[in-house]
């Protein structure tokens, strides 16, 4: 089995469908390894978790504040950019003195604007542009980082309509920070644990942090609201610790490189039944990505690739 393996692996390699690089994936502490989204799926990874939400302040330069919202305030000190949708309308409002900007299909969740008056009202991408603070001072020097971008994932179903960035942890996220050129920033080791780069909860799980973190803004007067929130979240089904997405360095098959083939063998085959040819399996194809083939397991088959000292790679 582990023959066929290596085998199967240099032939992808022959073809130029292997390939080396860095990517957000799902991520267990537990088993301290990388999962396939097939993993994040299985029985019940999915289940109720009680996490605290935050509705952040950022500022602008100004003096106005952009709201942002997360259920992962741990990943707000990785925060790198904020994502507002390019045709959604956003209000400015008037809080006490206070200038706040979010979308207008949001000021129904927030009873404390209740009393606010509209001041202005704009498009997302006359956002867009716009530099704001660094919540923190650990990554304030990352060249492009901390301003105002277009994303079409953005919407106003939870929170303000305006999204928080961070490239290291989350894959909408990663692929945005790519496309505006912002580094990736992921300060969490192996264990799911700050690094020293975030040097206020360096040691800490990233979980067990979340309070400090939004206890921490409200001190600088940076949270406008928090709460507990229910929601459904993926566990690692041999640990059962709850997932995290991190960047890391993983080996890919490029199967949008073939995706053509896939999609023309499809259509060759005779299936039953007839619907799932441009069905369930012809949707996946349609939508297939890069495949995260490695994993950081003891069991595993080893993938065949050495390296010299002078960086040359060698498959076998």
């Amino acid at each position: 089995y582990t023959e066929s393996v290596m085998w199967a692996f240099k032939e992808l390699y022959k073809k130029g469908l292997i390939y080396e690089g860095e990517r957000v994936v799902p991520y267990s502490y537990g088993a301290q390894t990388a999962l396939s989204n097939f993993e994040t799926r299985l029985d019940d990874s999915y289940r109720d978790r009680e996490d605290i939400t935050a509705t952040i302040k950022f500022n602008l330069p100004d003096g106005r504040k952009m709201l942002g919202w997360t259920t992962t305030p741990w990943t707000l000190p990785a925060n790198l950019l904020l994502a507002v949708g390019s045709k959604i309308d956003y209000v400015q409002v008037d809080n006490d003195g206070e200038q706040l900007i979010l979308a207008e299909a949001a000021l129904e969740r927030y009873p404390e604007l209740d009393e606010a008056e509209v001041v202005a009202r704009m498009k997302g991408h006359e956002l867009v542009g716009y530099q704001y603070e660094p919540l923190f001072d650990y990554f304030q020097d990352t060249p492009g980082a901390f301003r105002v971008v277009a994303a079409d994932f953005v919407d106003t179903e939870e929170g303000v309509g305006i999204v928080h960035i961070a490239p290291g942890h989350g894959e909408d996220d990663y692929w945005l920070g790519k496309r505006e050129q912002v580094p990736v920033v992921s300060p969490v080791d192996d264990e799911g644990r700050f690094t020293s780069q975030v040097s206020d909860y360096a040691g800490r799980l990233v979980f067990d942090a979340n309070n400090e973190i939004v206890a921490d803004l409200d001190k600088s007067h940076k949270l406008f609201k928090s709460a507990l929130y229910t929601h459904k979240y993926p566990h690692c089904w041999r640990t059962d610790v709850p997932i995290i997405y991190r960047a890391m360095s993983a080996w890919f098959v490029d199967v949008p490189k073939i995706k053509d083939d896939l999609l023309r063998a499809n259509q060759e085959i005779n299936w039953s039944p007839a619907n799932v040819k441009n069905g369930a399996f012809g949707k996946w194809l349609e939508n297939a990505r890069e495949w995260n083939i490695s994993r950081k397991r003891f069991w595993g088959a080893p993938i065949p690739v050495w390296k010299t000292d002078d960086g040359e790679m060698i498959v076998i």
